[in-house]
């Protein structure tokens, strides 16, 4: 009589893959957990370094009595954000100051107001509030420089102009076409002292939605994979803090086409 004898291998192999999946599992975990310890650690540190510039030059000046009185505070923001703008003006080129505590923004020409926009939403980094408010005065009396851009419309539209048919018509106001203008508004202002400025234009439609969701993606993803190299590199990341304003579309585009590439910002908040 023959006896057949059954081989443990799938068992064997069951076990070895659940094993592998569990680690894996793990290893993923343990770089996530390492991801947040090393870029919460960097948001503490812009907050360490950037008091150490500003906190003690600008607190020495103070009153002990006055130091956190929330007048004085609220007085001190705004000699800040009008020294910024008047060094703004001195530029004599097109600058943008925004208002958080009223919810503007302002196009400004040697310190003339040209154009005024309500802001609809608004979000800061935790870092910008973790500041020492002295900090924060020294940080934002000047205006800060913009050194990079990004944006999903370009700076200066290609118009399309309809060539006339006869000379009683080239002598008519030329019909122009500007053909971004129902593209979707997103843009990034990269600002001196690290400072991200992302300008989104207000979600009307499902379009909308959608194209913001993937602008922020696209953000979000190319913000990792730096991120990350620094940190497999055994590198602390770069800390940006980042300032995020909702407004229409029309708004957010005349903005960013009004601004200068070398601009300057102006921030109260």
């Amino acid at each position: 009589m023959e006896t057949t004898e059954h081989s443990p291998a799938p068992k064997s192999n069951r076990r070895l893959l659940i094993w592998a999946t569990l680690s894996l599992l793990f290893l993923v975990m343990a770089i996530f957990a390492y991801y947040l310890t090393m870029a919460a650690y960097a948001s503490a540190s812009w907050v360490r370094e950037t008091n150490n510039e500003f906190a003690a030059k600008e607190g020495a000046a103070a009153d002990p009595e006055l130091y956190n009185d929330e007048a004085f505070i609220s007085l001190q923001k705004e000699i800040a954000f009008k020294r910024a703008r008047l060094k703004m003006a001195a530029t004599d080129s097109i600058g943008l100051s925004i208002n958080l505590t009223d919810s503007l923004l302002l196009l400004e020409v040697s310190g003339v107001t040209v154009s005024s926009v309500k802001i609809n939403n608004l979000k800061l980094s935790r870092s910008l509030r973790g500041l020492e408010h002295t900090a924060l005065a020294g940080l934002l009396s000047n205006a800060l420089l913009i050194t990079n851009s990004t944006s999903t419309i370009v700076k200066e539209p290609i118009i399309e102009k309809i060539a006339p048919r006869d000379t009683l018509e080239a002598s008519l106001p030329e019909k122009t076409v500007d053909t971004t203008k129902n593209e979707p508004v997103f843009f990034e202002l990269a600002l001196e002292k690290g400072i991200r400025l992302f300008v989104l234009q207000e979600v009307i439609t499902g379009s909308d939605r959608t194209n913001r969701f993937a602008f922020q993606l696209k953000r979000s993803i190319a913000k990792a994979g730096r991120n990350l190299k620094s940190i497999f590199r055994f590198e602390l990341p770069d800390y940006h803090p980042e300032i995020l304003l909702i407004i229409p579309a029309s708004d957010a585009r005349a903005i960013y086409r009004a601004l200068p590439e070398n601009g300057r910002v102006a921030i109260h908040m």
